[in-house]
């Protein structure tokens, strides 16, 4: 993705963009275009979704019996959808809704 964003900042024929803004799921592309290419993308705004910054990589792990971690484990989607102990509708995170037909014809 920050691969697009630089060929689209070449396409509209600039070198350089003085902010990029990132919304959602857009905030971890415009925060690692900035991270990877800071001549190119001056500064960022991010909106509704954090940057937890870079992270260092393991070295010296290919002897390592440890196995590499798996996927990150969806089961808080079901832990929303059992509700709180208080009478209240049950949750759904937005991202699992905007998924469905429903809200599809909702919106």
């Amino acid at each position: 993705m920050v691969r697009d964003a630089i060929g689209l900042v070449h396409a509209l024929r600039y070198r350089s963009v003085a902010t990029v803004i990132g919304h959602d799921f857009g905030s971890p592309t415009a925060a690692w275009s900035a991270v990877t290419r800071p001549d190119v993308f001056l500064a960022i705004a991010l909106m509704s979704a954090p940057f937890h910054g870079t992270t260092t990589l393991p070295f010296d792990t290919a002897d390592d019996s440890a196995t590499a971690p798996g996927p990150a484990d969806p089961s808080f989607l079901e832990d929303l959808g059992r509700g709180s102990p208080h009478p209240a509708p049950p949750r759904k995170h937005y991202q699992a809704y905007y998924r469905t037909r429903e809200a599809n014809e909702n919106m």
